[in-house]
């Protein structure tokens, strides 16, 4: 199943490095975007929930703006212990996120 959202994509950054227990080469892309703007109040919590997403390596080359806004592609997967997540499988840049000063 695969779903698409428009999200505020505000940083990404990637990473290489050798694990050392095991010797292997380990790569990715670490994104941070906003969903929904709107606040969200939980018991000791207040504002924007800010989520990540790990894509490839290779996606670093694609967020060309930052922030901005990004039609990113959502696809359902198994994660730890069996539990279905969503994770972020592609992005298409929209508009730049224009933030306005008072």
């Amino acid at each position: 199943m695969k779903l698409t959202s428009v999200i505020t994509v505000l940083n990404v950054s990637r990473y290489s490095l050798v694990d050392e227990r095991t010797g292997e080469l380990v790569q990715g892309c670490k994104v941070n975007y906003v969903d929904e703007w709107g606040c969200h109040e939980k018991q000791n919590s207040k504002g924007v929930e800010v989520m990540s997403a790990t894509m490839p390596y290779e996606s670093y080359d694609l967020f060309t703006v930052l922030p901005a806004m990004y039609t990113g592609s959502f696809e359902m997967r198994q994660g730890r212990k069996g539990v279905p997540t969503l994770a972020l499988v592609a992005v298409q840049y929209e508009q730049p996120y224009l933030v306005v000063k008072k």
